[in-house]
C-alpha cells in the first residue's frame, strides 16, 4: 500500500496519550497495595496517587519536586489532587518499598502487552519463525546522584544510586523484564541468573560478552532457552569440528563446534564458535544453538550487531525521559522514579507501534527523541484545556454550551514529517569520558543510607 505524504499527514497525539493512561488504573494500584503491604497505610498519598505523581514527573520533568507538589496542592494539570504537606509526600516516598512500584510495572506490562505490535526489527522476520521470542539482555548503571543528602557530604567518590537489568523484547520494542537494584556494586551476572526464571522456553537471548561464560550458558540451556553472546576472552574453547568456512561481507566467516570447560569434566559444555574476519578486523560470537539450520552463522553475527537497540532504550530512559536527573537521595525514591520511567517508556513504545502501523511505516523510522516530547507536551496541554472547559461548564449550569473539540486544537496533533528520523551525517561526535566515573561508590554501601536502600 502506498504511503501518504509525511508533510501533510497528521499524527493524533491525544490517542497516544490515551494509551499511556488507560492501563494505570486505581483498581490496579489498590490490588497491588493489598498484596505488597506489610505495615504501610494509605492515608492521603495513596499508592495510585504516588504512581500518578511519578508518571507526571516523568512526562513533565519539573525542575524540582517541590514545584510539582505545589501544583498538586493547587489542583493544577493532571497532578493527583492530594491536599497534604510536602513533608507527608517525602515521608511516604522514603517508606514505600521498591516492591510496590515493581509490581505496578509488572501488572501494567501484563495489561498493555496485548496491544504491543510485533513490528520492530522486521529484517529478522524469518528468524522469528524458528524462535517464538527474541530478547536482548543487558544492564546499565544509573547516572551519578547529587550530594544533597547529609550522609553523602563527606563522600568524595561519585555516588551511583543503583543499576538496571533489562530483558528487552526485540519484536515489540518494549522491556519484558525490568529490575532496579539499589546496590550498583552487585554483580550483573548474578542478577541476570535470577532473571532467567522469567524467560519462556524457546526464547533466543542476545547478550554481551559478560554473559558468555559456562555458568550463565548452562543456566540458559537448563531453562530451555537459547543464547548468542560475544566471545568472552577469559573463556578458552577447544575445537571439536569445523562446520563451515565461507565468504561473508568481504571477509571470511568460520563456524566451529567447540567444548568449553575442564576437559573430561562432566560440566564441560558444547557451543558453537562463530568467527568473522576481514583484514585486521575480527568479530567472534558464541552460541548454544548447535544446529546451523536453526541459526546460521551469518544470522548469529548480524543478530549481535543489532544488539545496540537495548543501548538505545537506556539512552531514551536517561536522556529523553529525564532519568539522568534523580530527584530523591534515597533508594526507595530512586526506585519509584525508575519504574515510573519504565512504565511511561513502555506505553509510548506501544503507541509508537500504533502510529507506525496506522501510517504504514517501519517503527524505527519514528524518532523517539522527537516523538516522546511531543506526546508529553500534548498530555500537559490537553489536561489544562480539559480543566478549563470543565470549569466553564460548571459555571454555566442548565445551559447547552457549544464546546470545542479538543482534538481540533494544534497541540492535539503533529505532522508525521516532524517525528521521522533524519538521516545522520557521516561525522560522528566522540562521547566524552568522565574520569570521575572511574572512582565510584554504590549508594547502598554508604553508612547512614542502608535503611533507605532496602528492597
Amino acid at each position: 500500500m502506498a504511503q501518504s505524504d509525511p508533510k501533510n499527514t497528521k499524527v493524533d497525539l491525544l490517542a497516544v496519550v490515551e494509551v499511556c493512561y488507560a492501563h494505570l488504573t486505581k483498581p490496579l494500584c489498590d490490588e497491588v497495595f493489598q498484596e505488597e503491604r506489610e505495615a504501610e497505610r494509605e492515608r492521603k498519598w495513596t499508592l495510585h496517587a504516588m504512581a500518578t505523581f511519578w508518571t507526571e514527573v516523568t512526562l513533565r520533568a519539573p525542575k524540582a519536586l517541590t514545584q510539582a507538589l505545589q501544583e498538586c496542592a493547587q489542583g493544577e494539570g493532571a497532578w493527583p489532587a492530594v491536599q497534604a504537606s510536602e513533608a507527608a509526600f517525602f515521608g511516604k516516598s522514603a517508606d514505600l518499598r521498591p516492591g510496590f512500584f515493581q509490581t505496578i510495572f509488572e501488572r501494567f506490562l501484563e495489561s498493555i502487552l496485548p496491544e504491543a505490535q510485533p513490528l520492530f526489527v522486521r529484517r529478522f522476520r524469518k528468524l522469528y519463525k524458528r524462535f517464538p521470542e527474541v530478547w536482548v539482555l543487558d544492564g546499565s548503571k544509573l547516572s551519578a546522584i547529587w550530594h544533597r543528602l547529609k550522609a553523602l557530604w563527606p563522600v568524595r567518590s561519585v555516588v551511583l544510586p543503583g543499576s538496571l537489568l533489562v530483558l528487552y523484547d526485540w519484536r515489540r520494542g518494549i522491556p519484558r523484564y525490568f529490575r532496579y537494584c539499589g546496590d550498583a556494586a552487585r554483580a550483573e551476572v548474578t542478577r541476570a541468573l535470577e532473571a532467567l526464571s522469567q524467560v519462556p522456553a524457546g526464547t533466543l537471548l542476545v547478550a554481551d560478552r559478560l554473559f558468555a561464560v559456562p555458568k550463565f550458558f548452562g543456566a540458559v540451556t537448563r531453562q530451555g532457552a537459547w543464547i548468542v553472546a560475544r566471545r568472552n576472552g577469559l573463556v578458552k574453547p577447544r575445537t571439536v569440528e569445523r562446520l563451515s568456512r565461507r565468504r561473508h561481507r568481504g571477509g571470511w566467516l568460520e563456524d566451529t563446534l567447540v567444548d568449553v570447560g575442564p576437559e573430561g569434566d562432566e560440566g564441560s559444555q558444547r557451543w558453537r564458535h562463530i568467527r568473522w574476519q576481514k583484514g585486521a578486523k575480527v568479530f567472534e560470537v558464541m552460541t548454544n544453538v548447535l544446529d546451523p539450520r536453526k541459526l546460521s552463522a551469518s544470522e548469529a553475527v548480524d543478530l549481535y550487531e543489532e544488539r545496540w537497540t537495548i543501548e538505545r532504550m537506556f539512552y531514551d530512559l536517561k536522556e529523553v525521559l529525564n532519568l539522568n536527573r534523580i530527584y530523591l537521595s534515597h533508594a526507595n525514591g530512586v526506585a519509584q522514579q525508575v519504574y515510573a520511567a519504565a512504565l511511561v517508556y513502555t506505553a509510548l513504545r506501544v503507541a509508537q507501534g500504533h502510529v507506525a502501523r496506522a501510517h504504514r511505516l517501519e517503527p524505527e523510522r519514528i524518532s523517539v527523541p522527537k516523538f516522546f516530547p511531543r506526546v508529553c507536551a500534548a498530555a500537559a496541554s490537553y489536561t489544562a484545556a480539559k480543566i478549563t472547559l470543565d470549569a466553564v461548564v460548571e459555571l454555566n449550569p442548565h445551559r447547552n454550551l457549544a464546546l470545542p473539540n479538543l482534538k481540533d486544537f494544534r497541540f492535539a496533533s503533529t505532522a508525521l514529517s516532524a517525528i521521522l528520523v533524519e538521516k545522520r551525517s557521516e561525522r560522528r561526535r566522540k562521547r566524552r569520558f568522565c574520569k570521575a566515573r572511574s572512582r565510584w561508590k554504590s549508594f547502598a554501601h554508604i553508612p547512614g543510607t542502608r535503611k533507605m536502600a532496602r528492597s
